[in-house]
């Protein structure tokens, strides 16, 4: 049984009272925490990248430039076979089957990461454009049955690590 499987049984058996007293000390403990800086983050990942959790070689071999070349230019179901093995590391729960069509999207998306390719969002060079051609290989993928928000930025991840993540 999974652990939202767990909440649900047991948010089924509490009463209204016990779930909002619940809500109301979790919404506390959100306020009394300072917000989380873009500073903090970076650190986690670098700190995770580095560190004794550091990606494993797998990780790395689908963040490098080979790869990433590899997948934009064949589009092959063998390659967007790896990335979902990827990303089903990161418990995205895809079905292989999706290779082809992932690989049939693949090209679309790249057109829109086009203008993207030298830019890098922590650098300040990013004008608005550049997030509306990110918003649009977002959207593109997110059309794709079976993608949703966090697979899609995943993806995204992989094709351009230095717009959209920091792998160190």
């Amino acid at each position: 049984m999974s652990g939202r499987t767990n909440w649900n049984v047991i948010k089924a058996q509490m009463t209204p009272e016990r779930l909002e007293r619940i809500a109301a000390q979790t919404a506390e403990l959100r306020y009394m925490l300072p917000p989380t800086t873009y500073a903090q983050v970076r650190w986690a990942a670098q700190s995770y990248n580095t560190g004794e959790h550091r990606y494993n070689e797998f990780y790395r071999s689908v963040y490098c430039a080979d790869f990433r070349s590899a997948l934009l230019e064949r589009s092959s179901e063998a390659d967007t076979k790896r990335l979902l093995i990827f990303l089903n590391q990161w418990k995205s729960r895809r079905p292989y089957r999706m290779a082809h069509k992932l690989a049939a999207s693949l090209p679309k998306v790249a057109c829109h990461l086009a203008p993207l390719s030298d830019l890098a969002i922590e650098a300040g060079e990013s004008d608005d454009s550049a997030f509306d051609s990110a918003k649009l290989a977002f959207d593109s993928l997110l059309s794709m049955s079976g993608v949703g928000p966090t697979t899609a930025s995943k993806i995204l991840g992989v094709l351009n690590p230095g717009f959209f993540c920091d792998v160190g």
